[in-house]
């Protein structure tokens, strides 16, 4: 049986195989980005079996959460937590986003999302494959991102 880490550490196991990525840019191009979002779905959490304890969500668009006006765009990762009663004890999220200054035209973008559950359907390959064609990369293939953030929070 793989390793399972344990849900609270997803944040650092991400900035680790960022880290082990070796010369990337900082912030990382799309294609570093897309292999540490495939690397970071290869890695088992220890989480319930149930088809929506572990899944992605891609999602872009302005967000009103920073102190100046930022256009986010990335992907989270939100895995279950148990209680001790063996219940859903919440989620623990991790996200990977590019922040751009906003202006006109990215404010003006609607938001969306789009996620995806290891019990879908869908197999991951296929539905990276469509978040890696959507048109917002190609709305911000010009512009430099203000920063590039792994966090974690808990919902």
């Amino acid at each position: 049986m793989a390793t399972e880490f344990p849900v609270g550490s997803a944040a650092d196991v991400a900035r680790r195989l960022r880290q082990l990525q070796g010369e990337v840019d900082d912030p990382p191009s799309l294609a570093q980005f897309f292999s540490l979002i495939t690397r970071f779905e290869a890695v088992r959490f220890d989480v319930p079996t149930s088809e929506d304890s572990d899944g992605f969500l891609f999602q872009y668009g302005a967000f009103n959460i920073w102190p100046e006006p930022t256009f986010s765009v990335g992907i989270t990762r939100q895995l279950e937590m148990i209680d001790s009663g063996g219940e859903c004890g919440g989620y623990v999220q991790v996200s990977m986003d590019y922040l751009y200054d906003s202006d006109d035209e990215l404010a003006s973008a609607a938001r969306e999302t789009s996620w995806w559950f290891r019990g879908s359907v869908v197999d991951f390959s296929t539905w990276i494959g469509s978040v890696e064609e959507h048109a917002v990369w190609r709305l911000i293939s010009s512009r430099r991102p203000r920063t590039f953030v792994i966090s974690q929070d808990g919902v």
